[in-house]
């Protein structure tokens, strides 16, 4: 479809068509491209292996372009063989609504004609076309069926295509075969009805390609994973993943020189993965498989050579670059042995996790020789952690569940001197922390929560108990262990963090700062952290070259895919290396957004930030769904997600999403409100700022406003519905009804619940485990509630929304539980999640907009 210029310009021909009417609308105007001579192939009387003849009817059904997804409007050019070039220009049917279609004097022609319908909601619909010529009709690119025979004048008889449209711009295609033995007139026509049975469907015909968000752009299309520059700066490389509209996906690996984009080399699919760049030159290395064993290789982009570093490689699952490039880290995994007795001995909490007793132990690769030395051996599991710049020193870490108090884990971080093959501990602490050497090797920069080094780090002003996710930076100086909080007064939560290759005084961090993610430099000698600007609002990651002031990342913003660019860090010109989606989106029209903050009980600002459907018009009145997580994380301003707020505007909703309290990127202050707190505050901002958004907009129906939620925030729907009667409807996606089961089932539920219940328990506070649990309050849920749950969840059990199900339906509340087979926390089956996100958009129409018919089209009524 990228072969189709789309010119600019609006131009609808409309109709409306309502679901009661009986009279038959006729489509008048198509746009179509001039007929196309086509021939049958030599040897067409022949029979083939299967006895057969070549028909006419296999000149229509052979597939002359290589798809048939696309939306061409007028003046759009259409490359066909030869160096021809046809021109889609409008056509209209005479009054009785017939279209002739000009014809040439060759024995078989073939002519693509197009329209547009756009419906304001799921419809079911009729298109009954009439042609004494065959036809073949696609929607949206999908073939949906054809007629492959001719009649004579006067005796033509009717395709009927029958399809279910979700609310969009779908394009219907036409290809007709001509054949001038059979007939001297080549002509059709269209009527359209509308087949809903309850509600009103406005339905548009046009001839503007234009769309709306819908799943396919949610699902589909070319996803860039990573980005990475060399150590030299010449060349970079961009991980893409590509997805079909069958759900199949392939991993795209493009090395690309940096000074003129050209591509060096393409690695497609499983072919090689891991791909790193070696800490000197421009030289890229990367895994390949063969059977069971793995190859490292070399590849030297400058010279063209490559070679395998190590062969023969078994259950090496990663691997480190020494930054003298002496030497390789290798990880190697180690399984028990399999137990076949059926019963199994739980030896401790986490060893509920099938991969618990799996180990990992480290091994030194030396580049030169080749040879391999084991570093760690034991029964605790070993993590590289960082490696000295002068190769020296070797950082890595164990982890040692430890029950005896918060957080109930250990890190044991240990320096070994390769040189004097000597090794120290440089602590044994509760927590959890990640660290990087500094360019002399004299400190390390420590990622970790507020309470790692005590109270060093914690900038708490109310509360007592600080929040473990909101991550805070450290240096640590190794000779005399004195540690300084660098980020404690830094409100955005960090997630990773890059000592600058070219100036030993700046720290780069990449940071949730409220609902977006930026990137910001740290100078220790000024003591100050400031941001890059680079123009988007979620930066997923950055990478830096060790021989240029140059960097490569990339991102995408609130409606704008992913797209990945360079950058001088100097003089912060930046340039566009990738935009793989620009074409995918470029007819979709997204509605606007703008930000709608509010102040608490607390006199603090809840920020928030509205999407509005694309054609907003402000004085009609719309359908509200309130998003939330609740938890403690941000709800980033990040584009698609598994909920994806451009598509439910797309489907005519107004979407508010909110940040209550407790969420991390705010402030120490703000994360620490989620300690304890399970719904309380959060709650009372979710109602407050939703009735205040509809007294403050009059073109929101506060009638019709729906909530929504996942995981916690799903525990967040449920408790909801206990609280008020405000919300018209609910969804509720792998939510906590019971604190105290969730907190003792699940693969985290205890790890999660030590900082969200930190030092409570069922036994020591039950006025959190009950009076805060949904399940205890079922009586009081008067809110539509749909309950969603893949049914192999290892985070938040299936059983939590089957016994508030069982509570709802036992005290006759309007509930519907969908659990989806073999999915867990999150929903990634490909057909699977398609269907699971319908589901969500048809259950609001059904108690929003009133429009039940895609609901029970999903969800027929049956009796058991």
């Amino acid at each position: 479809m990228y072969r189709f210029f789309f010119l600019l310009g609006i131009w609808l021909i409309s109709f409306n068509i309502k679901a009661q009417d009986e009279h038959i609308k006729v489509i008048k105007d198509f746009i179509t491209i001039p007929a196309i001579n086509v021939h049958k192939p030599l040897f067409a009387d022949v029979v083939n292996i299967n006895g057969l003849v070549f028909k006419d009817a296999n000149l229509l059904k052979y597939s002359y372009l290589q798809d048939h997804d696309f939306r061409p409007q007028e003046g759009d050019q259409l490359e066909w063989d030869n160096f021809k070039v046809l021109k889609w220009k409008k056509t209209s049917t005479n009054k009785d609504g017939i279209l002739s279609i000009k014809r040439s004097n060759a024995d078989f022609q073939i002519v693509y004609l197009a329209f547009y319908l756009q419906n304001n909601e799921w419809a079911k619909i009729e298109i009954d076309f009439q042609s004494s010529q065959m036809l073949e009709v696609y929607v949206d690119g999908e073939k949906q069926k054809g007629k492959y025979s001719f009649q004579k004048e006067g005796e033509e008889e009717s395709l009927k295509i029958k399809a279910n449209l979700e609310a969009n711009n779908h394009v219907v295609l036409i290809k007709s075969l001509y054949s001038k033995e059979e007939s001297s007139k080549w002509a059709l026509s269209c009527s359209v009805k509308v087949k809903n049975e309850k509600n009103k469907v406005e339905l548009i015909s046009g001839l503007m390609p234009y769309e709306y968000m819908n799943i396919n752009h949610l699902m589909n299309g070319v996803d860039i994973s990573s980005a990475h520059i060399s150590y030299a700066g010449d060349y970079y490389f961009i991980n893409y993943k590509m997805t079909n509209q069958e759900g199949e996906s392939q991993n795209i690996t493009d090395v690309k020189r940096l000074s003129d984009g050209k591509t060096k080399q393409i690695f497609y699919g499983n072919s090689a993965y891991s791909f790193e760049w070696a800490p000197f030159d421009n030289v890229l290395t990367y895994t390949t498989q063969l059977g069971e064993k793995s190859w490292i290789w070399q590849y030297n982009l400058e010279t063209g050579k490559r070679f395998p570093i190590a062969t023969d490689l078994v259950d090496i699952n990663g691997y480190t670059w020494s930054p003298n490039g002496e030497f390789l880290i290798l990880s190697k995994s180690e399984k028990p042995k399999t137990n076949n007795s059926g019963l199994k001995k739980i030896e401790g909490m986490p060893d509920h996790w099938p991969w618990y007793r799996n180990r990992s132990n480290l091994i030194i690769l030396d580049v030169l020789s080749g040879i391999q030395t084991p570093l760690t051996f034991g029964y605790l599991s070993n993590n590289v952690q960082d490696i000295s710049p002068n190769g020296r020193y070797i950082m890595f870490s164990q982890t040692v569940y430890d029950l005896s108090q918060r957080p109930y884990s250990k890190q044991i971080l240990m320096q070994y001197d390769k040189q004097k093959r000597k090794i120290d501990t440089v602590w044994n602490k509760f927590g959890d922390s990640r660290v990087q050497y500094s360019p002399d090797g004299k400190q390390l920069l420590v990622l970790a929560g507020p309470a790692f080094f005590g109270e060093v780090g914690i900038n708490l002003t109310k509360a007592k108990i600080p929040n473990d996710y909101d991550k805070q930076a450290y240096l640590y100086q190794l000779n005399t262990k004195e540690v300084t909080a660098i980020s404690k007064t830094f409100h955005p939560s960090i997630s990773n963090a890059m000592w600058s290759p070219t100036n030993s005084d700046n720290i780069y961090f990449n940071v949730s700062d409220r609902t977006y993610i930026y990137e910001y430099v740290y100078s220790i000698s000024k003591k100050k952290f400031h941001k890059i600007e680079l123009d988007m609002d979620v930066v997923n990651s950055v990478d830096f070259a060790e021989g240029k002031p140059v960097m490569v990342y990339f991102g995408s913003s609130i409606s704008t895919p992913k797209k990945a660019y360079k950058a001088n860090i100097e003089t912060g010109d930046k340039q566009l290396l990738s935009y793989p989606e620009e074409n995918f989106f470029k007819n979709v029209k997204f509605g606007e957004n703008e930000d709608w903050n509010f102040i608490n009980n607390e006199g603090i600002t809840i920020e928030g930030r509205l999407y509005f459907p694309p054609n907003f018009d402000a004085t009609k009145k719309y359908p509200m769904i309130v998003y939330y997580y609740g938890g403690t994380s941000p709800t980033e301003r990040n584009f698609r997600g598994r909920y994806p707020k451009n598509l439910f505007a797309a489907n005519g909703y107004i979407v508010y999403v909110l940040q209550p309290s407790g969420a991390t990127g705010y402030g120490q202050d703000f994360s620490a409100e989620h300690v304890n707190n399970w719904g309380q505050t959060v709650a009372d901002e979710i109602i407050h700022g939703s009735r205040l958004l509809c007294q403050t907009h009059s073109f929101i129906d506060s009638t019709k406003v729906g909530c929504m939620g996942a995981s916690y925030g799903g525990f967040m729907t449920m408790y909801l519905t206990t609280q008020t009667n405000f919300f018209s409807a609910a969804i509720a996606h792998a939510g906590i009804s019971s604190i105290s089961s969730y907190w003792g089932e699940g693969y985290w539920g205890y790890l999660y619940s030590e900082v969200a219940s930190a030092n409570s328990f069922p036994w020591n506070n039950k006025k959190l485990y009950v009076e805060q649990s949904p399940l205890f309050h079922a009586d009081q849920v008067n809110t539509p509630l749909l309950l969603l749950h893949g049914n192999s969840d290892t985070n938040v059990p299936p059983g939590e929304s089957r016994q508030f199900y069982t509570a709802l339906k036992l005290l006759n509340k309007d509930v519907e539980l969908i659990e989806i087979d073999k999915q867990n926390h999150h929903i990634v089956d490909y057909k699977k999640r398609i269907l699971w996100q319908k589901t969500i958009l048809a259950w609001f129409d059904k108690n929003l907009k009133g429009e039940s018919d895609w609901w029970f089209h999903l969800y027929p009524n049956r009796k058991l």
